[in-house]
C-alpha cells in the first residue's frame, strides 16, 4: 500500500487516460444544485455511477479523491459520503488520510 500512496500523493495522473469519463464534460459528475431540479439529481447520480461502474480504474479514481481529500463529485462511482464511509471502512488502504 505505502507505494500506491506516495504515487498518488505524488500527483500520478496516469490512469486517467484510461477512465471511462475522459471524453465527458464534468456536469456528468458535479452537480450544480442551482441548475439540476431536485427532482433530476437522483437520475443525475445514476447516470455517473453507471459511467463509473463500467471503467477499468474505477479503483484508482476513488483512491485519487480519497488521498487527495476531493470532497466534491463522484470520483470512483462514489459521492462524497460515500467515499467518507469507505475510507472508514478501509483503514489499512488509507492510512494517515482523515
Amino acid at each position: 500500500m505505502a507505494n500506491t500512496y506516495v504515487k498518488i500523493r505524488q500527483g500520478s495522473d496516469e490512469w486517467i487516460s484510461q477512465a471511462a469519463c475522459r471524453d465527458m464534460g464534468p456536469d456528468t459528475f458535479f452537480i450544480d444544485y442551482d441548475k439540476v431540479e431536485h427532482t433530476d439529481i437522483l437520475s443525475h447520480l445514476d447516470k455517473a455511477q453507471s459511467v463509473c461502474a463500467g471503467c477499468t480504474v474505477q479503483q484508482e479514481c476513488l483512491d485519487y479523491a480519497i488521498f487527495n481529500n476531493i470532497r466534491h463529485g463522484m470520483w470512483g462511482g462514489l459521492s462524497e459520503k460515500k467515499r467518507r464511509a469507505y475510507r472508514l471502512s478501509n483503514p489499512e488502504r488509507y492510512e494517515g488520510r482523515k
